[in-house]
């Protein structure tokens, strides 16, 4: 994936995540509006100012007339330069595996959904009674002798600490 490429080449995406900002390099609309967030970011924003900066000093840096100056300078400035991208490119990835987590949370949350409504799908196509009627009916509380039932508001529960249940009607059916 995007990720596993640029793992291990921070400066590659620091160099894609910069070069987003002029031009839309990704084909892929989720990657395009990820990288769009990134670059709107603030932090972000500071980094590619820093490096407009060091690539405007290495500007400066070409027009000096002493060649050894120019040659140690230029050899700090690509240091710098590089770690610049370095840096961007981190952050970058750092953003877009907090959106991966985020996104496969999403999907193993949709999954949930489309399971339930395929076992709603079933059971009506089975004709089966729906398991909403048990959830939250006091007539399914099991509980000992010493426990109190406590009713408020269409919820129970049999003590303090145990038991509690309120009863919620499926969205489903």
């Amino acid at each position: 994936s995007f990720n596993r490429r640029y793992a291990k080449s921070p400066t590659k995406l620091g160099k894609v995540s910069r070069k987003f900002a002029s031009e839309s390099l990704v084909s892929n609309k989720l990657l395009s509006k990820l990288f769009n967030s990134i670059n709107r970011d603030l932090a972000f924003q500071r980094l590619s100012m820093n490096f407009q900066k060091i690539k405007d000093e290495i500007k400066l840096v070409k027009k000096i007339k002493n060649r050894n100056l120019r040659r140690k300078l230029g050899q700090n400035l690509k240091t710098v330069f590089l770690n610049q991208l370095k840096l961007m490119g981190n952050y970058s990835y750092r953003v877009l595996k907090r959106q991966e987590k985020v996104l496969q949370k999403s999907m193993v949350g949709m999954s949930y959904i489309n399971l339930e409504i395929i076992k709603k799908l079933k059971r009506d196509f089975f004709n089966e009674p729906s398991e909403g009627a048990k959830i939250g009916n006091i007539k399914n509380l099991k509980r000992d002798s010493g426990q109190y039932l406590w009713d408020f508001n269409g919820e129970f529960w049999a003590d303090e600490l145990g038991d509690y249940v309120f009863s919620l009607k499926s969205s489903c059916g």
